[in-house]
């Protein structure tokens, strides 16, 4: 009986030790995870000061978006509504002063090396036309979408000297006029960045951004006409250049062709850059 006893007493003592083992690790893998959590929540404060921490380098000079008036027009062989006719090959900088003329400057003292970038939010759109046969389709959003690439037509400007550096691009937002369309309305608001990258980093942040936007009507005067113009006619057009400030906000990101709008419209115009 005592060695009865004994053993049951041993086993008792196995399970004590077992179970303040398991409580211990508990324990352990509590402390970890409110370790973890707060190491995550540290780092989020961190990058909401970087966010709101002006850079030193580079410094921001401008941002600016000079826009041509909305026009009736063959553009590359095809009739749209839309601001001037792009011809900068994508993967080049500069512009041919036509449509929406993007022009960034920075400064940045010796040392200082990254490379310069634009991109681009299509911030709101109000698209809408009317088909021969009476039907109405439309895209609608109120949204901040990326719009085109990034960078933005593949421009992109090294910067590996001290002093100042310009970036210059372009944009000419269309609306293709079609043999089934009877009229077509525009009201398009973007939102272009400057971004920095700085060199031994792989992603571009925000330094500032500009707004601006444009609206046009086109409606069919004719058919059976030669001419672009002859066959519409263009009322209301507006354009609004912009003057862009320093800022830290972060660009919408997503699929640049993604024009699927509810609302019972659900038609994609096309863009042609």
């Amino acid at each position: 009986m005592n060695h009865a006893l004994t053993h049951k007493k041993q086993r008792i003592s196995n399970v004590t030790r077992t179970n303040a083992s398991s409580n211990l690790g508990m324990v352990k893998q509590a402390a970890s995870v409110r370790a973890i959590m707060k190491d995550a929540h540290q780092i989020r404060k961190q990058q909401s000061d970087l966010d709101q921490t002006p850079l030193s380098c580079p410094t921001f000079v401008s941002l600016t978006v000079n826009t041509q008036a909305p026009s009736v027009s063959a553009c590359r062989d095809r009739c749209r509504i839309g601001m001037g006719c792009c011809t900068t090959p994508r993967g080049d900088c500069g512009a041919t002063d036509t449509g929406a003329v993007m022009k960034g400057k920075i400064r940045v003292p010796e040392g200082c090396t990254g490379e310069l970038a634009l991109m681009q939010n299509l911030t709101s759109t109000d698209r809408r036309r009317v088909l021969n046969g009476g039907n109405r389709e439309c895209i609608r959003s109120t949204d901040a979408i990326q719009d085109g690439a990034i960078p933005w037509k593949g421009c992109v400007v090294p910067v590996i000297a001290s002093g100042e550096h310009e970036i210059i691009s372009e944009d000419c937002p269309n609306i293709r006029l079609r043999e089934n369309m009877r009229s077509t309305s525009l009201s398009d608001s973007f939102k272009t960045f400057l971004l920095w990258k700085p060199t031994g980093t792989s992603s571009r942040r925000s330094i500032a951004n500009v707004s601006w936007a444009w609206s046009a009507t086109a409606t069919r005067s004719s058919q059976g006409q030669d001419g672009c113009t002859d066959q519409w006619r263009l009322s209301n057009p507006t354009n609004t250049d912009g003057d862009g400030t320093a800022s830290r906000e972060r660009p919408a990101h997503g699929s640049p062709t993604a024009q699927n709008y509810a609302g019972g419209c659900g038609i994609n115009e096309e863009r042609n850059k």
